[in-house]
């Protein structure tokens, strides 16, 4: 049996950390929609905050695992936003997904899966 899980550790941890790697696109899509209801209720984009209770109050989300990723709008005017997810420890520490009010899509910088 320990050989078995020696040889499936590795693949089990590329295809967990794929599965986070999904989960931060998926949030940080959430922040931008709510980014743009609250710019249409208050004429501005909401932040800067690194906050997540404050961003889950403010935008009306409710993410409740920071375990493995901190969320935070890095810069907000009346006409731009710029939210980050940073990768917390694991092999890809230095994993950050970025999105702004003009991308459908985050795009990564550092080492991402």
């Amino acid at each position: 049996i320990g050989i078995l899980v020696t040889f499936a550790m590795p693949a089990f941890m590329v295809t967990q950390e794929k599965s986070l790697t999904k989960e931060a696109i998926a949030n940080l899509k959430l922040i931008a929609a709510a980014e743009k209801v609250y710019r249409m209720e208050n004429l501005t984009y909401y932040g800067p905050e690194d906050n997540i209770n404050n961003i889950n109050t403010n935008l009306n989300l409710y993410f409740t695992n920071e375990t493995y990723w901190d969320y935070a709008i890095t810069a907000a005017t009346a006409d731009a936003f710029t939210a980050t997810a940073d990768r917390v420890g694991g092999p890809y520490a230095s994993c950050v997904f970025t999105v702004t009010q003009s991308a459908a899509d985050p795009t990564s910088s550092g080492t991402c899966p």
